[in-house]
């Protein structure tokens, strides 16, 4: 018997990033970006996968490196998106609307495969995983970028919430980003992350990006400081996050495959 698989084919990105951020939030979402894409590294003639691709910005700012663009995701709605974007590029359409957990490529078809921010939305990230790696060419990459929920902020911040319980006997107002969004499947963390990785492979680059990312006040105290003070802040935190992932708002990893029988290799 067939089952209808768990993804949300209506997913809309719409008022997911609201028009006024502080700067924290801004310097996150653009080093995640600037930090995955050139992670990716791409070359001429090379085929390139963006799985949760969404509206296909990011992958279609790789098209002047020459490489051959593919997008997939998982909801209708932003491959439609995708899609216009595609268009109004002049860049020939190569998209497709499914589960990451069930890739419609044929093996070793890829060489970069990269994911920002979309792993967490999946119902089975490790099968997702796997997929990846069986579609990837023998020497080729997947580059994984997804929110650290265990990060130093969050952390500090959860403390804090329960001290603050305990004295006016309720929460801190207003959201609480340490906790699980609606349209997240899992809250991931370095650990989980490499304990999901399919065996056969090898981690060949691994660090993480921004410090105290949603901790109460930090956007706003952040905002009040002249900007440049705030940007050399952001900067400073952010060198490391880069050597300290465990710590980090938001954790990368680039994958590689090895000889069938090895063992993947990193420190936990």
């Amino acid at each position: 018997m067939v089952t209808q698989e768990q993804i949300d084919q209506q997913w809309d990105d719409e008022g997911v990033i609201p028009d006024t951020i502080n700067p924290d939030t801004d310097y996150l979402i653009d080093r995640m970006t600037c930090e995955t894409l050139e992670t990716v590294d791409p070359r001429p003639g090379e085929w390139i996968l963006d799985i949760g691709c969404g509206r296909a910005l990011d992958l279609l700012s790789l098209e002047p490196k020459g490489a051959t663009l593919f997008g997939f995701d998982g909801s209708h709605i932003m491959i439609g998106r995708a899609a216009t974007n595609f268009s109004k590029r002049g860049v020939p359409l190569r998209l497709v609307c499914g589960s990451a957990e069930n890739l419609p490529y044929a093996d070793q078809s890829f060489d970069k495969i990269f994911c920002k921010g979309a792993i967490d939305h999946f119902y089975d990230p490790g099968q997702a995983l796997r997929e990846m790696i069986r579609v990837l060419k023998p020497d080729g990459r997947v580059i994984i970028a997804v929110a650290n929920f265990n990060n130093l902020g969050f952390r500090i911040a959860k403390l804090y919430d329960r001290i603050y319980k305990v004295i006016r006997n309720k929460r801190i107002s207003g959201s609480h980003m340490w906790d699980k969004p609606e349209d997240h499947t899992y809250k991931f963390n370095r650990s989980f992350l490499l304990n999901i990785l399919p065996r056969d492979v090898r981690i060949d680059r691994d660090f993480g990006i921004s410090l105290f990312w949603g901790f109460p006040k930090w956007g706003r105290f952040l905002k009040s400081l002249p900007e440049k003070t705030a940007k050399r802040i952001l900067q400073t935190m952010d060198r490391i996050a880069h050597k300290c992932p465990n710590l980090a708002d938001v954790l990368v990893v680039r994958i590689e495959r090895v000889s069938m029988g090895g063992e993947k290799s990193f420190e936990t």
